[in-house]
């Protein structure tokens, strides 16, 4: 395992290419919505959460060239979320995987809908005009949530 002077020696792309030879170029992706929480038998609360997160952590840690957790799955529980959020990345980094936080807004529509039930309460939205790098992306569960 590497202390962190050595990893905070290293670049970011050292340590990646470390990674994908010991593991391979596998990035496995932490996305936990509803529906999964329901289909693993765990409640959609920030028990069911943290519960899903950290059996991804024990199951990809040190296994895994890369984890990816969607921020979106996680803020939807607010400070509590972001809470699990950081125990998971804590997690990954304790096995020594490398991580890669998704925050992308604008995203495809379960991770919007992950962003609009996340508890802010805000009057606006800020968000990038409509792109088609993954495909048609609607901002609509974003919009619905800020309805008056």
């Amino acid at each position: 395992m590497q202390t962190s002077t050595q990893t905070s020696m290293q670049t970011f792309g050292s340590r990646l290419s470390a990674a994908m030879n010991q593991h391979g170029p596998l990035c496995v992706g932490i996305d936990p919505h509803a529906a999964l929480l329901r289909d693993w038998g765990l409640t959609d609360d920030v028990d069911g959460l943290r519960e899903f997160a950290l059996r991804c952590v024990e199951a990809f840690g040190g296994h895994a060239a890369i984890v990816k957790p969607q921020a979106a799955f996680f803020e939807r529980f607010g400070s509590a979320g972001v809470a699990v959020l950081e125990e998971t990345l804590a997690g990954l980094r304790a096995a020594g995987t490398l991580s890669l936080l998704d925050v992308k807004r604008g995203d495809i529509g379960s991770t919007m809908d992950a962003y609009a039930a996340a508890p802010h309460r805000a009057e606006l939205l800020a968000r990038r005009p409509l792109g088609r790098a993954h495909g048609h992306h609607h901002p609509r569960p974003a919009l619905t949530s800020f309805r008056a």
